[in-house]
């Protein structure tokens, strides 16, 4: 079996590829003065400071009385898997409250469409969206290679005020500079993870914010921890990055007693403690640990506490195989891609998220929103707590210390009421996010 390496090896081989890279290292030597002026960097991203009041680019275009033109304003999204989990839930969230219009248009390309679980809805708002390199998983470095061709061509046959780039490492900022070689208008970099399992490519990815440092515009990130992974520290530190926060429909995921009721009951649970998890199922979501935490959680109690389990992915095979040498399957309920999250999170007692890697999880925000009490693995960044309710412990803790965390949790009075509330105030709000980013584009594209 070939190894992610040393089919990027193979590929790199290729006169093609050189050629390709060559001419992407070229524009990359070139590009030491910034295409934006130096007076409309972003706001800074550190952890003392996270949140940013308001675009600083948008601010200066308004100082020079430049005011976004009477005419269509075309951006082009582009993620490398359509699924549903965190980037295309938050790219949805954003779409929902953008405003769409003949004026303002965004299409949607895709490297692998995984999922058509959004695609009744992107009909129902008027964006297209278009796979680029196929509907199944395939080799990093092979889809990389189609996307960015197909990229090239969507770009020759429209014409794009800007391109946004949602991405979850580095390498995916070679996408950026050969949007920018091709000048196809303004180019933001969205970061939205922190780490990947593999060493091998977190070495590449290190290589590649260097390599590609200057291909982005604009930079945007969910968190520190995503900031660090994507950017280099001196762009960190001089400003250039701007923190988006992971925005969601707070009124949506509000806690309702009616659906707590009314989900307990479908799913047969009368007295017993609902622990909920919510995550597709592939090596970040961490959930072979989650089943062995819950194995101990119930020990001695076996029956009065249950698991409930939303999403599907490449390892939910492997994941029942495991639960039933746990012995633990009776006391676990699975839900496939639903759109009833926030019934479920308002039926359930505590969220658990042991995630070995996180950009800033968007469904850490909606349990929030919910008022459920969280534990979450300290791999994940301190900028996701926005509330009381929400405790982190070490994944190298005993599995002992995970459950008495999770009992204690559920043993705490908690009014989730009062969660949404207090999450409005905390710039949560997705309209708040939509606005900032739509400013942003009228700034930029109108410069």
């Amino acid at each position: 079996m070939v190894s992610d390496a040393q089919a990027l090896e193979r590929t790199a081989g290729s006169r093609g590829f050189e050629a390709e890279l060559e001419g992407i290292l070229e524009i990359e030597g070139q590009s030491a003065e910034r295409i934006i002026p130096t007076a409309l960097v972003l706001d800074p991203v550190c952890q003392q400071k996270p949140s940013c009041g308001g675009s600083s680019f948008a601010k200066t275009a308004e100082s020079q009385g430049k005011g976004i033109v009477n005419e269509e304003m075309k951006i082009l999204y582009f993620t490398e898997q359509w699924v549903n989990g965190g980037i295309c839930s938050f790219i949805m969230n954003l779409l929902r409250n953008f405003e769409l219009s003949e004026e303002f248009k965004i299409d949607i390309a895709v490297a692998e469409d995984l999922t058509d679980f959004y695609d009744g809805e992107l009909r129902r708002l008027g964006v297209t969206k278009r796979c680029l390199a196929g509907k199944t998983r395939m080799n990093p470095a092979l889809r990389m290679l189609k996307a960015r061709s197909g990229l090239e061509q969507m770009l020759r046959e429209e014409d794009y005020h800007a391109v946004h780039l949602h991405i979850c490492n580095s390498v995916g900022l070679s996408y950026a500079a050969a949007i920018k070689r091709r000048g196809a208008g303004i180019v933001f970099v969205h970061s939205h993870n922190s780490m990947v399992s593999s060493k091998w490519k977190r070495y590449v990815n290190h290589i590649c914010k260097y390599v590609f440092r200057n291909s982005a515009d604009i930079r945007y990130t969910c968190s520190d921890l995503a900031a660090q992974w994507m950017f280099t520290d001196r762009q960190i530190r001089q400003g250039k990055v701007a923190l988006i926060k992971n925005g969601i429909d707070i009124d949506r995921f509000s806690f309702d007693e009616g659906e707590r009721s009314s989900v307990r009951n479908r799913l047969g649970i009368k007295q017993e403690t609902l622990i909920c998890h919510i995550g597709r199922y592939i090596p970040q979501k961490n959930h072979a640990f989650l089943l062995q935490v819950f194995k101990c959680l119930r020990e001695g109690q076996p029956g009065q506490v249950k698991l409930l389990l939303i999403g599907e992915g490449a390892l939910e095979k492997e994941a029942d195989r495991l639960a039933g040498e746990l012995g633990i399957s009776e006391d676990i309920l699975k839900i496939k891609n639903t759109t009833e999250v926030a019934g479920y999170l308002s039926a359930s007692d505590v969220f658990v998220l042991p995630s070995r890697f996180e950009g800033l999880p968007v469904v850490g925000i909606e349990a929030q929103a919910n008022g459920i009490p969280c534990v979450f693995a300290d791999t994940i960044t301190r900028q996701a707590k926005i509330l009381d309710a929400v405790e982190y412990i070490g994944l190298g803790a005993p599995l002992s210390e995970w459950a008495e965390k999770i009992r204690a949790l559920n043993s705490k009075a908690v009014d989730r009421r009062q969660a949404a509330a207090r999450m409005k105030t905390s710039g949560y709000d997705i309209r708040a996010a939509a606005e900032r980013i739509r400013k942003d584009y009228e700034a930029f594209i109108c410069m």
